[in-house]
């Protein structure tokens, strides 16, 4: 046991802390030479996770940190090859690579559960960080660059300037960025850290380096290491390859507060949208404080979830006000800076409306601080809030502790302070007690008392992306304006230069460099779980584990018989299920007493296909979990939810429609690779078409359709009439399968609540399940949409053949590792390029995520596949993907976890037997296997079908290069 003061490897120990609330004990380890911090939180985790963290405040909007970012992970001094973070993401068994830049930090965070693979991780990151190459290309590639078309136009590229054009497509996303700056008239916080569009190509490539010189050392660096690993060993490397080799210097600065306004402003915004598009966005967005405020800091997160959550007062009442349709995802606490904004935002709004707005906030603020709060509002969010501290979680506790951790440790905050969560609430609790106004004054001086607020109008502007695009093009005349031969050969000899890098391998000497694990190192035998199966008369499965007290409920109801039109339905069915109410409970009271008796209760629907049988799998899942003292109250809830909803409540059911629309229609760009992949699979797959009708774009169209409707004579009732008749269809006892997880004290009394419910549910008849698709267009699907950058996914049947799985699985993780990225992200400039293998599915697809080329893209996934079936792979190819591909399988689950995958194999029919049995095929490969395989997904994409999402403008310059299908050209409304 270390003392303080002790030193150990170059480091002295500056405090201890006994982190009780993450069961774990930490140790603050100081660099005696740089400063650097490294803070270990040792616990019994097997999942053990490192970060180097660095303060990189911005001084503009060129997205420098973010450019810095993604360079330093392409080539160190000891690892010189092209993409050394691609090597890992591709041959290790890290259960998390990867890097993020936030406002004024940068966090490069990686775990593996594998002793070796960890020191190897650490080993890149560490010569990554802090000794990279940087190299004139890879700024080119990852930050901008300008390069003539194939036309001979003009036109900037690189893969965070795609990116980011990405990001200022999605209203939502210039909302967010905007409510910050908006408040910070200077410092980091009046820029955009991850890059403006407009103004990245203004970072030079001298300021590249020495934005990385100034603040990627040791004296600015904060080192998590957390989980079982002993801390010497991590310690003696950090120090004799990597900090011995620098001197100390200044850290970067903490920003500085900003200067108090003396009084609010008001703002009209611009967001990308629609010709027709008249929703807006209003918001009330205040400075208050951060975490040099620990307090405050505390109870503006809690104020958060009291005023704009699901059971929140405040939302509540806009609601109820009619002014706009749903609470805007803007709403409540920025925690991630020195100081957070706190937002309150209503969507879907006429844009006159704002002094309304403005007008209820403010005197429901006022009524709060007069009258306080619900105390049973009060009670429930500490209570979730409690529980969500007892609860065992599985994977990413490491990643959880990180977030927590560097929010605050970046301003100087002890690391022991930044986790210690439960003493501020007992805190809390007792002052509550007392009876002292806690809440009241946070809302008078940090929300009615502050005039530093800015009140936004967002309205829609369906010239946006055009605009934008306008805005580059004439940046683009002005450079050409100014070009003299000398220039475009400049221009001409830099992409040749990226080129050539992009193209010639890495020497086997390079190559060589990186850390590698061999299939000595790779566990042979999958992890088996253990569950007890009983039939009560429906068929249980129970599973005992260490659950810290905490009672876990997976029912599964079979949802097969339902129509095609009641697919349509399911999505709002989930929303319905605890959203209306009940008869004698108000909605919000529900949420509110949901938080008071358990830990969480969800509803969601999914369609699968069967391993063993091939058969569709439909399930409508209920899950809960609660504490064991509070298994009993908590049935007795479920039972009130799943029998006396409040259906007769109209005005909140198109509520829920509303607020539905407006979150599909927020999804659609951050996650369009998501619904691309799903409607292209839709085209000959049924469980893709069921999802796509409860989850996709199918989804989203039906629902925008649906709230049009609303206003007319009798349409709520009929919507109320139907979802009904589905939920009726659905509560039968002979569908509910169910697993219960818990301890063995208490798992007796929860399988007999259990058995009560289940018996209160009525018989009746269980109709039979679609056995086939309906016809579908031979076509693929483009939707016009206004992006600055697309999405493009192609899905096609796979072999159908069981012994083929391992294969599948090996070449999806090998082309998404390779081809793909080299291709579609390196030199096409995408953020992101993917292949996934679906083969208990019976189909494979391919996609790319905000693609400037994104109808070309096409020919790199067909090149994919012409290249594997062309080549045999090395031995050494052969053996560096299998690590990746086995190291997807390894990630600890917690007991709860634990029960429901269990009994979701045993829904799906998957056996241990047949598990095991892909484990041996991913050994048992052949590069003359693979080839073959691959052979017989060429044959088989001939099947295939595109979906895309792009604008119309890139549709109209690039739709002469399309390759396919026929296309359809639909318009998709945002």
């Amino acid at each position: 046991m270390a003392n303080i003061g002790d030193k150990l490897q170059g480091f002295i120990l500056q405090s201890q802390d006994n982190l009780l609330d993450i069961r774990s004990t930490g140790e603050l380890w100081i660099h005696e030479t740089t400063g650097a911090q490294v803070y270990k939180v040792s616990n019994n985790d097997p999942e053990n996770l490192f970060s180097f963290g660095f303060r990189t405040p911005p001084t503009d909007s060129t997205g420098v940190a973010h450019i810095i970012e993604h360079a330093v992970l392409a080539g160190s001094r000891s690892y010189p090859t092209k993409d050394p973070f691609l090597y890992l993401l591709k041959s290790s068994l890290q259960t998390f690579l990867n890097a993020m830049t936030y406002p004024d930090k940068t966090l490069y965070p990686a775990s593996s559960m594998v002793e070796k693979d960890y020191f190897n991780l650490m080993e890149v990151y560490a010569d990554a960080v802090f000794f990279p190459l940087l190299k004139q290309e890879i700024f080119s590639q990852e930050g901008h660059r300008l390069a003539f078309t194939p036309e001979g136009e003009l036109e900037y590229t690189g893969v965070v300037f795609n990116e980011m054009k990405g990001n200022y497509s999605s209203a939502e996303s210039v909302m967010g960025e905007s409510c910050l700056q908006s408040l910070c008239e200077s410092g980091p916080y009046s820029h955009d850290s991850g890059g403006n569009p407009l103004d990245i190509p203004d970072l030079t490539y001298e300021a590249f380096k020495a934005f990385h010189s100034t603040n990627y050392h040791p004296s600015n660096c904060q080192v998590l290491l957390y989980g079982c690993f002993d801390l010497e060993p991590q310690l003696e490397l950090l120090n004799r390859r990597f900090f011995s080799n620098f001197k100390a210097q200044e850290p970067s600065p903490i920003p500085t507060k900003q200067k108090p306004w003396s009084q609010t402003k008001e703002l009209r915004i611009p967001v990308p949208a629609q010709e027709g598009d008249s929703g807006t966005t209003l918001a009330m967005n205040w400075l208050t404080c951060g975490p040099l405020d620990q307090e405050n800091y505390f109870l503006l997160d809690l104020l958060s979830d009291l005023l704009l959550g699901d059971a929140g007062v405040l939302a509540r009442v806009l609601m109820d006000s009619g002014l706009g349709e749903d609470i805007s995802p803007l709403s409540g606490y920025e925690t991630d800076v020195l100081e957070g904004n706190f937002t309150i935002a209503l969507r879907g709004c006429k844009e006159d409306s704002l002094e309304a707005f403005r007008n209820l906030v403010l005197e429901s603020l006022a009524s709060y601080v007069k009258d306080g709060l619900p105390e049973d509002l009060v009670e429930a969010t500490l209570t979730a809030y409690e529980f969500s501290l007892k609860e065992v979680r599985g994977s990413g506790r490491g990643l959880r502790v990180l977030r927590r951790l560097y929010r605050s440790w970046n301003y100087g905050i002890s690391p022991g302070v930044c986790l210690a969560f439960s003493s501020q609430l007992d805190c809390l609790r007792e002052r509550l007690a007392k009876k002292e106004p806690v809440i009241q004054n946070l809302i008078r001086t940090l929300l009615l008392d502050n005039s530093h607020r800015a009140d936004m109008i967002f309205y829609p502007d369906n010239g946006y992306a055009v605009g934008l695009e306008k805005k580059l093009s004439d940046r683009l005349i002005r450079e050409k304006e100014t070009l003299t031969e000398s220039k475009i050969q400049a221009i001409r000899k830099n992409s040749e230069l990226l080129d050539q890098f992009q193209t010639t391998p890495d020497t086997s000497e390079d190559q060589a460099t990186l850390p590698q694990l061999g299939r000595a190192d790779l566990p042979r035998k999958i992890e088996i779980l253990q569950s007890q199966f009983h039939n009560p008369g429906f068929p249980l499965f129970i599973h005992e584990g260490s659950t810290n007290d905490v009672a876990y409920l997976d029912l599964a109801v079979d949802a097969s018989g339902l129509t095609e039109e009641d697919y349509f339905y399911t999505a709002l069915l989930t929303r319905v299920a605890d959203g209306l109410g009940l008869v004698d409970l108000d909605y919000d009271l529900l949420a509110r007493k949901i938080q008071l008796t358990t830990g969480g209760l969800s509803f969601r629907f999914n369609a699968d296909q069967g391993f063993s049988d091939g058969q569709l799998k439909e399930i409508f899942w209920i899950r809960m979990k609660m504490l064991s003292r509070k298994i009993e109250p908590s049935f007795d809830l479920l039972k009130d939810i799943l029998f006396h909803q409040d259906w007769n409540n109209l005005s909140r059911l198109k509520d829920l429609v509303m607020e539905l629309k407006n979150q599909y229609q927020s999804a659609v760009m951050p996650q369009g690779h998501h619904f691309t992949s799903l409607r292209a699979s839709s085209q000959f797959h049924l469980p893709s078409w069921l999802t796509d009708r409860m989850g996709g774009l199918g989804q989203l169209a039906f629902l925008q359709e649906l709230s049009l409707t609303l206003e007319t004579n009798g349409a709520l009732e009929g919507l109320r009439d139907r979802l009904k008749s589905v939920w009726e269809k659905l509560l039968i006892r002979g569908r509910i399968r169910a697993n219960i997880t818990g301890e063995e004290t208490f798992l007796p009394d929860f399988q007999n609540s259990l058995e009560i419910l289940v018996q209160s549910i009525p018989e009746g008849k269980v109709y039979a399940q679609i056995k086939s698709l309906p016809p579908m267009e031979d076509q693929a699907q483009v939707f016009l949409a206004p992006v600055s950058v697309g999405h493009n996914a192609w899905a096609f049947p796979s072999t159908g053949d069981t012994r083929s799985h391992p294969g599948e699985l090996f070449l999806a993780h090998l082309w998404r590792t390779t081809t793909l990225w080299e291709t579609i992200r390196m030199k096409g400039g995408a953020y992101g390029a993917f292949s996934s293998a679906h083969p208990s599915e019976g189909y494979f697809s391919f996609g790319s995520y905000r693609d400037p080329k994104v109808i070309e893209t096409y020919q790199s996934f067909i090149f994919a596949l012409e290249q594997s079936a062309a080549k045999l792979l090395t031995k050494s190819e052969l053996d560096l993907a299998l690590v990746g591909v086995v190291g997807q399988e390894l990630s600890p689950l917690s007991p709860g976890e634990e029960g429901y995958l269990y009994f979701s194999r045993w829904l799906r029919g998957i056996s241990d037997e047949q598990r095991q049995e892909r484990r041996d095929g991913y050994f048992n490969l052949s590069a003359k296997d693979l080839q073959k395989i691959t052979m017989q997904l060429l044959e088989l994409s001939k099947e295939g079908f595109q979906a895309l999402i792009v604008s119309p403008e890139t549709w109209e310059t690039q739709s002469s290069g399309w390759k396919g299908r026929p296309p359809v050209i639909q318009k998709l409304n945002l």
